[in-house]
């Protein structure tokens, strides 16, 4: 039996203000240094805005969006498939926290707390 080493499984990512615009997030892949996502906040419609796209194509691969950014409950959009079958999948995600940071959501019939 051999064990597996965390980093083979986990893929760890550096977040860091992009240069030019602080709406914008960089996510680097710790390991190989390579620009994996874009974290874009923006405005849409009285909306506030963010979404998780791909840095070469800006394929759009998450999105969310609520009224204010403090609001306790939203969802995410997972944009799966591709262009002929799109298979966009919403995860609810709702604070549970008095004090703190904690969010819950549902996954595969399964319950989450981060």
């Amino acid at each position: 039996m051999s064990l597996v080493n965390l980093d083979q499984v986990v893929t760890h990512y550096t977040l860091s203000t992009h240069p030019r615009n602080r709406s914008i997030i960089d996510l680097t892949d710790k390991r190989t240094g390579e620009l994996a996502f874009i974290k874009i906040r923006h405005k849409v419609a009285d909306m506030y805005a963010i979404s998780l796209v791909d840095p070469k194509t800006f394929v759009a691969y998450a999105e969310t969006h609520c009224k204010s950014a403090t609001t306790r409950s939203r969802s995410i959009v997972l944009h799966c498939g591709d262009e002929k079958k799109k298979d966009d999948i919403d995860v609810a995600f709702k604070e549970t926290s008095r004090i703190g940071f904690e969010w819950c959501f549902e996954w595969a019939n399964e319950k989450y707390r981060w």
